[in-house]
């Protein structure tokens, strides 16, 4: 009896380090892709062409300096061990990150059921982001620093507000944080001024004035945000897109409403975690049809539920991104509108969450770049509030394990008729059993969660064996000695389970690659097809 009780109090615990280690397990296999052939021969030159580097990249390049430069470091030499080891540690972290701000644990500690759950759930949820987003700013080194690293600050100054506003202080560390956050890259710079603008509400909420610390707050994440947008490099960069800045701002916003509107509701895209946003809220909504009568919930379901079909669906084309976007849309802002009232009534921060999510987006319509490493942010935002939904109401819960189960097993019909009637069967028991069926729940979404993980292993340890070959292949070329030799590659075996490689003709990363296997820039390279 007594290990039962002890699981039934840990087995959070148990999930969370199985997931770390899926994820160590699949960042042991990742490589030097795109960008980190660059940052990764920093060193090779000795520290004063390293220093010369970063000098000349924040002058000419963009103004992201700072996390460039972790990049490097972790990166000096060519090895990718310190990397691996500090990815990993990143995931965990904005995953922990994620289940104590949803389960509100600055408020109520991390001994509650809430936590549990919302652990657990966060787990899936960040399994679920999807592999065009993953491989662009998770499973490869440098996209890695630009775009998971910042949220993971931006999360953790968030959190330390929240634990200052608990202790009606404001902590030494959250205008050292403020900078660094509004310092690494656009999109979390302009979170971070958002989430220290958001601490000014609180207190006036409170009807408490704001301490000598969150002046200084402020001023940090200003001058944080000063350093980034107005770097020399974000000027000469501006001259790699002369077509994009030739056109008014008009004519930018509508060339990118397209992009924008399939990122935000694509499957590959947000689309994922906004169903299971849309889940929660129809949880909530049947919830108050049931304890308060509140028969008008039938709208929010509808409208919810059918944004969350048509998510799933994932029609291709403008006018499918389009009917999506506004359906989408049209759900958020109920929800918005709802959280909002929960704000002012019990201090619900989701509403805070699905707005910056959606904002941080928006930003996006003026910029000449768009794609998954871009989304991940706005992703990872939704989040707290997701899990707030899961924590809140049981049938929120059900209805997430039921997006899940569907949306991870789409186009496979078999695992989607035995998780339509295997979660039939729970909801039937949560009527006789609650602990056996919360037990089943987070068992479907645990299995979903490793699944997904799993696939993410397969996939980059299937490269990473080529990936072996190819190195040694080098190595034995540069034996050989003769540099007139033709050296002979292979393309790697999974072409999704991977970022940029030379092969994808980008002169620029051709060469790099070169200097970053330190090869002479003469020699002849070809790729093969696997066997």
């Amino acid at each position: 009896m007594k290990f039962f009780g002890f699981a039934r109090r840990n087995y959070h615990i148990a999930v969370f380090t199985l997931f770390v280690a899926f994820v160590a397990v699949t960042m042991s296999f990742t490589v030097a892709y795109g960008d980190d052939y660059y940052y990764g021969s920093f060193f090779y030159e000795g520290f004063s062409h390293f220093a010369d580097e970063n000098i000349i990249h924040y002058m000419k390049t963009n103004g992201r300096a700072l996390v460039h430069l972790l990049d490097e470091l972790l990166l000096a030499g060519g090895q990718m061990v310190a990397w691996r080891i500090f990815g990993t540690l990143c995931i965990a972290a904005v995953t922990l990150l994620s289940a104590l701000i949803g389960a509100k644990a600055y408020r109520n500690g991390t001994d509650t059921e809430e936590f549990r759950i919302a652990l657990v759930a966060s787990c899936l949820l960040f399994a679920s982001i999807s592999l065009d987003i993953a491989r662009q700013s998770i499973y490869w080194a440098t996209g890695a620093l630009n775009y998971l690293y910042p949220i993971l600050l931006l999360l953790l100054l968030f959190y330390l507000i929240k634990c200052s506003e608990e202790k009606g202080k404001c902590g030494a560390a959250v205008p050292v944080l403020a900078f660094f956050c509004a310092f690494s890259t656009e999109q979390c710079s302009a979170g971070a001024i958002a989430v220290v603008a958001y601490a000014f509400i609180l207190r006036l909420k409170a009807k408490k004035k704001p301490d000598a610390a969150m002046y200084f707050a402020a001023f940090s994440v200003a001058l944080g945000a000063a350093f980034l947008f107005f770097a020399p490099g974000n000027s000469v960069r501006m001259t790699y897109y002369p077509d994009f800045y030739a056109k008014s701002l008009a004519e930018r916003i509508a060339g990118n409403i397209p992009a924008v509107a399939n990122g935000m509701t694509g499957k590959s895209g947000m689309g994922t975690a906004l169903v299971f946003l849309f889940a929660c809220h129809i949880g909530m909504s049947f919830y108050k049809i049931k304890e308060k009568r509140e028969i008008r919930r039938i709208i929010p379901i509808a409208l919810c539920a059918a944004s969350a079909a048509l998510i799933a669906i994932d029609g291709e084309g403008t006018a499918s991104g389009a009917i999506r976007a506004a359906f989408a849309l049209a759900a958020l802002a109920e929800i918005v509108a709802e959280k909002t009232v929960a704000f002012f009534r019990d201090g619900d921060d989701s509403a805070f969450f699905i707005l910056l999510s959606v904002a941080l987006q928006a930003c996006m319509l003026v910029s000449p770049e768009y794609g998954g490493r871009t989304i991940l942010v706005s992703v990872v935002l939704l989040f707290p509030a997701i899990l707030d939904g899961i924590c809140k109401r049981k049938v929120s819960l059900i209805l997430t394990a039921v997006a899940a189960a569907f949306l991870f097993s789409y186009g496979h019909f078999v695992l989607a008729a035995i998780s339509v009637f295997a979660l039939a069967a729970v909801i039937f028991a949560l009527v006789k059993k609650k602990e056996a069926s919360l037990a089943f729940l987070l068992g479907v979404l645990c299995a979903l969660c490793f699944d997904s993980m799993l696939s993410f292993a397969c996939g980059y340890g299937e490269n990473y064996a080529v990936h072996r070959e190819n190195a040694a292949r080098i190595e034995q070329w540069k034996a050989a000695g003769d540099e007139t030799a033709l050296l002979h590659l292979k393309y790697l075996k999974n072409g999704e389970y991977k970022y940029i490689m030379p092969y994808d003709n980008v002169p620029y990363h051709w060469n790099w690659y070169k200097a970053y296997n330190r090869l002479p820039l003469s020699v002849e390279m070809t790729f093969d097809f696997p066997d």
